[in-house]
């Protein structure tokens, strides 16, 4: 039998043997457990749930399929790990030693006031996970904190504050977000102008009102044709954002979207899940010269292939997927939201600036202490810039800026560095859904 000092667990902290008897209640109970297996994953997965044995002289705790406590007695002193799978805790277990796949076990070896905490967070480093007062905490490529508390209490956290609050209590809070849904391996990310995601998707609807339904049934027909055209290839990347939009056609986009109407606007987007778009983008009879003026000068430049249709529905699923990226965490700014305290976020905007050959964004510090960045003032003095990368039109606000991005980046057979490089980063942080 392999030795094991037990005194460490005998003596109580002024050296004298204790009285009491959790050790010698702990070794009983598991010197009944008879091991079976060859290996000692097999060995693992044979001790009865939330029963410690001893194997090859370490001490294995089997709490469940995702969690095994693993203990090395180094001179009497105990130093336990968990781990999230039997393979992992067989793989220590061989070794003799914990490796990187190990939570720390036990109560924190320090335990840091909320200030502390907080400034710890504050310093964390994109997808390089730490230990806080013995809790893990990431920093996603979101922005957002990632709260790993142990037991598969996972949560995630849009600010530091909010973090550090749930670390510094031990439990997770009301801020507290689902974890992140990971990508699964066969999910073809799209990162160029190559394959499509192969998924059907229509619009929620499809209304044809006020003077556009009086146009003849063979020419409504040619608008539902339009439409569907567009949206087919927009839910090749965001099928579910094109499942949940209601599209309109009528004389009088914006209305539907709560958004100023005007006599020369061809199209509109709530930035959530409304469309309004008018009949003559679909059917006009000078659609075509429409298009040739403004392609390259005032708009992106596109594929000659392309209809305005195409064109202007394109346009306006950008402004749906730049609102998409906002709620999902993905780009917080926006032309009413200029302001980021995001670090991954400021880290993408900075990489945007340097794609297009501008000045970067710089940081400041804000009223609660956090680094933030205000891309709506870079955006200001990089107007002239972001005629010259994006378009005269890119350049009214930030917005548009997003949507017309989208635009080149959807429908341009080259599209350029600051199209790519947005359009590139959404798909990848989608996933393929959307």
């Amino acid at each position: 039998m392999a030795h094991w000092d037990v005194s460490a667990e005998l003596r109580g902290p002024h050296g004298r043997w204790t009285r009491s008897a959790e050790a010698l209640k702990r070794m009983s109970g598991e010197a009944r457990v008879k091991l079976e297996g060859t290996t000692t994953e097999e060995k693992i997965a044979n001790i009865p749930k939330g029963k410690t044995v001893r194997i090859n002289g370490v001490a294995v705790h089997h709490i469940s399929d995702t969690r095994v406590r693993v203990g090395f007695n180094r001179e009497g002193k105990w130093e336990y790990q968990y781990y999230g799978s039997r393979a992992e805790a067989a793989k220590a277990v061989d070794a003799g030693k914990h490796h990187e796949e190990g939570t720390p076990a036990g109560p924190p070896a320090e335990k840091l006031p909320f200030t502390k905490v907080r400034e710890r967070v504050l310093s964390l480093k994109e997808d390089q996970p730490e230990t806080i007062n013995g809790v893990k905490i990431t920093l996603l490529q979101n922005g957002q904190y990632e709260v790993d508390l142990g037991g598969g209490k996972v949560a995630r956290y849009d600010y530091p504050h909010q973090a550090a609050g749930a670390i510094r209590a031990g439990f997770h809070t009301s801020d507290a977000k689902p974890p992140r849904a990971l990508t699964p391996p066969d999910v073809a990310i799209r990162e160029t102008l190559g394959q499509p995601i192969p998924k059907v998707a229509h619009p929620k609807s499809l209304t044809i009102t006020g003077a556009a339904a009086r146009f003849s049934p063979a020419d409504q027909k040619r608008m539902r044709q339009q439409v569907l055209k567009a949206t087919t290839y927009q839910a090749e990347v965001t099928p579910d954002l094109v499942d949940k939009t209601d599209i309109t056609v009528t004389q009088s986009p914006g209305r539907t979207t709560r958004v100023r109407s005007s006599a020369l606007t061809l199209a509109t987007h709530s930035g959530a899940h409304n469309l309004d778009v008018k009949p003559e983008v679909l059917i006009g009879g000078n659609a075509d010269a429409v298009l040739k003026d403004n392609r390259g000068s005032w708009w992106v430049d596109t594929d000659p292939k392309h209809d305005l249709s195409m064109n202007v529905m394109t346009h306006e699923f950008g402004h749906g997927v730049h609102g998409l990226a906002t709620r999902k965490g993905i780009i917080s700014v926006s032309r009413h939201n200029p302001v980021t305290t995001y670090p991954a976020e400021q880290t993408f905007w900075r990489a945007f600036a340097r794609a297009g050959n501008m000045k970067e964004p710089e940081t400041f510090t804000d009223a609660y202490g956090r680094k933030a960045m205000d891309v709506g003032a870079w955006f200001a003095r990089n107007k002239a810039g972001i005629k010259r990368e994006v378009s005269q039109y890119g350049a009214k606000n930030l917005n548009e800026m997003m949507a017309e991005l989208w635009t080149e980046y959807r429908l341009s057979p080259e599209p350029r560095p600051l199209a790519k490089y947005v359009g590139n980063h959404i798909t990848r942080m989608l996933g393929g859904t959307g």
